[in-house]
């Protein structure tokens, strides 16, 4: 029933009113999108960081892990090297 207005047959008021509810509605939607969008790219990037973090800790750890082999490799010829000597 709508009591918003005296004359309950104006269709033309009771049209605009709808499609000031559907606009209403259809904004509502998009910023809830955009909202959503952004929470995705922010969970994103946070991801991207973790990855990223992850990343440089792995190539810290195969760099760390070169240098002990080679410095193993090192050691053990020294050692052949004053055996020799």
């Amino acid at each position: 029933m709508d009591t918003d207005t005296p004359n309950l047959n104006d269709a033309a008021h009771d049209r605009k009113e709808w499609w000031e509810a559907k606009i209403a509605e259809f904004e509502a939607r998009l910023e809830k999108m955009d909202a959503e969008r952004r929470l995705e790219a922010n969970d994103a990037l946070k991801d991207l960081r973790a990855e990223f973090d992850a990343a440089t800790d792995w190539t810290e750890a195969s760099w760390d892990e070169f240098k002990a082999k080679t410095q193993a490799w090192w050691n053990k010829t020294e050692v052949k090297i004053d055996e020799t000597i």
